[in-house]
């Protein structure tokens, strides 16, 4: 993964999503199980320094307010000292999973996101760039039918990302 102080440089969405980071299979019904299931993936990933942390943290954010923004996706994420760099973990269910979205439909597309607690100016920004590029109709039903995590990473590599 690339580093450097996302302070100072667009951040690429597609130097944070990898491979071995995306879940087209999300088994979870319920939201706590699918942001659980979605961080395993997480779980040895050297851009987190203490996972259980990481975790609670992602809890204790989505305590605040739902993290589902509508048209079927969820970016549950945290802003913690368990985080080194940006990451950036992606899931899909096929049944659906109720998140207390605003719109009430239930949540098919979710980013799990670790940010480092010192990019403060860039917290908000990379909320914003990731809920442009998802709320795109092309995208988020492509995501939604793409077969593989091949195909995943070849549509957001087609996306425009510094907005």
């Amino acid at each position: 993964m690339p580093r450097y102080n996302l302070e100072d440089k667009v951040v690429e969405i597609t130097d944070y999503i990898q491979h071995n980071l995306i879940n087209l299979n999300l088994k979870a019904r319920k939201k706590e199980d699918a942001i659980r299931e979605l961080a395993q993936l997480m779980e040895n990933i050297p851009a987190i320094s203490n996972f259980k942390r990481f975790l609670e943290d992602v809890f204790e954010r989505e305590q605040l307010e739902t993290t589902g923004i509508g048209d079927e996706i969820a970016i549950p994420h945290a802003r913690t000292d368990a985080v080194k760099q940006l990451i950036i973990a992606l899931g899909r269910s096929r049944h659906g999973i109720h998140f207390e979205s605003p719109d009430g439909r239930k949540v098919k597309l979710l980013l799990l996101m670790g940010i480092p607690r010192e990019s403060v100016s860039h917290y908000l920004k990379i909320l914003a760039q990731l809920t442009r590029l998802l709320k795109r109709g092309p995208l988020r039903e492509k995501l939604l039918e793409a077969k593989d995590t091949a195909s995943v990473l070849a549509l957001f590599k087609q996306m425009p990302q510094g907005e």
